[in-house]
């Protein structure tokens, strides 16, 4: 998310999804933890009213359920940032009790590019959409991250698709996208499907 909105904390630089463009699925990259205990003296110190939990893959951290735990003794509120394709079962009900209990998660970010054709990430697509499943029957809020660029080739016949079977619609779509991608056509490809969901689009540089 923008930084004029969140402050983003990188849990790990680890993520198994193995999507080419990303420079995560490097072979060469060392994969990092940041300690819980670093986690929170960002927290403490940063000036931002939300923080994002971002990666690599947060739920690959093997402290995430620490993490997640200490999370509701900060000062303001986090979105965790998710590319989807790890089982949030586990972490359901924690997420459940942050929500709604403390207050103290604003939502999930579900990232989107294990929807992308340029590899086969078939094993990883019925996870995500289960875990959509288990946002909406319990009613996390939750928003999906759409990065242009990349020639990502989303399979967007099946995205379509899929949200006849969701039981809420995500908050909002955080649209990244570099100058030269066609925004305007994927605006009007996304309000066409979801309606009236706010669309926040975020360029970057390419």
């Amino acid at each position: 998310m923008c930084a004029e909105v969140a402050h983003t904390v990188l849990l790990t630089t680890k993520c198994s999804a193995q999507c080419k463009h990303c420079p995560f699925s490097s072979p060469d990259l060392e994969k990092l933890f940041l300690a819980p205990q670093t986690i929170q003296e960002i927290m403490h110190q940063t000036a931002a009213k939300l923080t994002v939990l971002s990666g690599g893959e947060p739920f690959e951290h093997p402290q995430i359920t620490e993490i997640l735990t200490e999370m509701a003794k900060q000062p303001h509120p986090f979105r965790i940032a998710t590319g989807g394709f790890v089982d949030l079962s586990p972490w359901i009900e924690k997420l459940l009790t942050l929500s709604l209990a403390s207050g103290a998660l604003d939502g999930v970010s579900m990232g989107t590019d294990v929807l992308s054709s340029r590899v086969d990430h078939s094993q990883w697509v019925q996870i995500w959409k289960e875990n959509i499943r288990l946002l909406s029957k319990f009613q996390i809020p939750y928003s999906l991250t759409l990065t242009l660029g990349g020639n990502l080739d989303f399979i967007w016949l099946n995205l379509w698709k899929w949200t006849d079977s969701f039981d809420s619609m995500p908050e909002f779509i955080y649209l990244r996208y570099s100058r030269g991608d066609l925004l305007e056509d994927w605006i009007h490809k996304l309000q066409n499907t979801f309606g009236e969901i706010p669309i926040v689009p975020d360029e970057f540089s390419s």
